[in-house]
Formats: C-alpha cells, sequence, structure tokens
C-alpha cells in the first residue's frame, strides 16, 4: 500500500497537469475565437 504523501503528491501532479491543459486549451480557445471575431470585421 503506497503511504498517503506519495499518493497526495501523485494527486496534485495529475490535477496540476489537468488544470494546465484546460487553461491552454482555453486560452487557445479564445485565440482562435479572437481571430475569427476579427475576420468577420
Amino acid at each position: 500500500m503506497l503511504s498517503k504523501s506519495k499518493c497526495d503528491e501523485n494527486f496534485v501532479i495529475a490535477f496540476l497537469s489537468m488544470m494546465a491543459v484546460a487553461v491552454t486549451s482555453v486560452s487557445q480557445g479564445f485565440l482562435i475565437f479572437g481571430h475569427l471575431e476579427i475576420y468577420k470585421l
């Protein structure tokens, strides 16, 4: 059985990488959306 601290550490790392991916895709989505809005004008 893994020690609790090691398990928590892995969970935090996984959570942070998920957050990083989410932030990256959201900001890319905003960039693409912004470009589309500019092209519409």
